[in-house]
């Protein structure tokens, strides 16, 4: 039984130390209309993925304001 948890532990560490050293190349620009571009190329499979993040939420709102951050998430997704 010790000898299975310590292979266990051998194994994940092997993973994560082997996950961790690969780098991934990317390109970073920002638009003339403020938006930050950040593209990746992988031909490995014939997939594409698109992520829009937005820097909004109650944190921006006007302390009078609240509430207009959670309806605006609700229309959008």
């Amino acid at each position: 039984m010790k000898l299975r948890i310590m292979i266990l532990f051998l194994v994940f560490g092997f993973v994560v130390s082997n996950g961790q050293t690969k780098k991934i190349d990317f390109v970073q620009y920002k638009l003339d209309n403020g938006l930050n571009v950040i593209l990746h190329k992988d031909n490995s499979t014939p997939i594409v993925a698109v992520a829009v993040l937005y820097h909004v939420g109650s944190k921006n709102e006007d302390p009078e304001r609240t509430g207009f951050a959670h309806f605006f998430e609700h229309l959008m997704f």
